[in-house]
């Protein structure tokens, strides 16, 4: 579990670190278009990651939501939450949900708001270049990396936590189970042949 959640904050890290860099090498290219487009991408994660943060600390005080929201604009949120998850999995009081929970928020967003669009505008900007080089291949890459990786373990961490288990098994139930007939109840239907 450990090794899951922190290779996916440095997978998240260096997908932040890779659109940077573009954001710098569309700026050098003249680009200034693609920049501030990347720019606002970056800027709509934030953004979304901020309201997790207040919506997971109102209850706490205006002073733990102003360390969280540093920890956001920083942007070290991924590796934050990584440790957390990895400690144990303790909601903190009067916290709105666990800290796996909130990391899934946290990813949602940075996916969505950032890694997604910013993927789909470097891959539209190297297709329009005519030219092949190293560091967008890397920053798309990345990007589809990171994407890849935190929805995967997002519907693993559902798939795979107890609880949820429970409440799937009981929906079957509910919608399939409970409605058809035992086959051990069923009586045996005659078996009738037709000849011609």
């Amino acid at each position: 579990m450990k090794f899951r959640v922190y290779f996916g904050a440095l997978i998240s890290l260096l997908d932040m670190y890779t659109d940077i860099e573009a954001i710098v090498r569309f700026f050098g290219e003249g680009k200034n278009d693609f920049a501030y487009a990347n720019i606002a991408f970056i800027a709509v994660s934030l953004i979304c990651q901020l309201i997790v943060v207040l919506v997971q600390n109102k209850k706490r005080g205006w002073k733990v939501i102003a360390k969280e929201s540093l920890i956001v604009a920083s942007m070290l949120k991924p590796a934050v939450d990584a440790k957390r998850v990895a400690a144990g999995n303790i909601q903190a009081e009067d916290a709105f949900a666990d800290p796996q929970m909130e990391n899934t928020f946290t990813k949602c967003a940075e996916m969505f708001g950032e890694s997604i669009p910013s993927s789909v505008l470097q891959t539209y900007a190297l297709l329009g270049s005519g030219e092949l080089s190293f560091g967008p291949v890397r920053s798309i890459v990345v990007s589809c990396l990171a994407i890849a990786y935190s929805s995967t373990v997002i519907s693993m961490d559902f798939d795979t936590n107890p609880v949820n288990r429970l409440k799937a098994v009981s929906i079957i139930d509910d919608r399939t189970f409970k409605k058809r007939t035992p086959l051990t109840t069923r009586k045996k239907q005659p078996h009738v042949t037709t000849q011609l």
